[in-house]
């Protein structure tokens, strides 16, 4: 079961780097050609990045208790310039049929196994923006927190966590990253 999170959780990572790296789906520009890079950001530890980019289900909103959407957000450019905690990207993966509310923090396991429950599992990866090494950092059941999903006009979602929540060190690629720590505090705002 290890080996398959484990299998499950490089290939997220692996996603995560090639999305950092190439997308644009939805720029820090909004339709009136304003910028909106400050209204959403995230701090994880003591880095705080700026939304470059993010890509999420549009067709969200079946009934099936093992349906989930993944929201991906991610820097973008030299992802803030932290030498090698450069660039991060989150994945909120959530039931795609509960709406907006207020979700209990948690981790993959748990998520699958209680289907139909209001919970979510967040995954932080720090080192997108370089080619020295990445790490993949992750909620858990036992550090719990919690995050505010709300739905906006054109049914995107949108992720707050206002209380700073632990995420523990998951998985690294490249030989991870030199002095980062086994655990981060996370705060997020407005991700979307």
């Amino acid at each position: 079961m290890k080996k398959t999170f484990t299998l499950l959780s490089l290939a997220m990572i692996s996603f995560v780097l090639i999305f950092a790296a190439c997308s644009k789906s939805d720029g820090p520009v909004s339709d009136d050609g304003t910028d909106t890079t400050s209204d959403s950001s995230w701090k994880f530890g003591a880095y705080t990045y700026a939304r470059g980019g993010s890509s999420q289900d549009d067709n969200a909103g079946g009934n099936d208790p093992g349906d989930f959407v993944a929201l991906t957000v991610s820097t973008s450019g030299d992802g803030g310039d932290y030498g090698a905690f450069s660039g991060s990207a989150l994945v909120f993966t959530f039931p795609n049929y509960l709406g907006a509310g207020k979700y209990t923090l948690t981790d993959n396991l748990d998520l699958v196994t209680n289907k139909g429950s209001m919970l979510m599992e967040v995954n932080c990866t720090i080192g997108t923006a370089v080619n020295t090494g990445a790490v993949q950092y992750t909620t858990n059941k036992v550090n719990g927190g919690s995050a505010t999903l709300t739905i906006d006009a054109k049914g995107k979602y949108h992720i707050s966590i206002d209380n700073a929540v632990i995420l523990t060190k998951n998985v690294e690629v490249g030989g991870g990253i030199t002095g980062a720590a086994e655990t981060y505090a996370l705060t997020v705002k407005d991700a979307y």
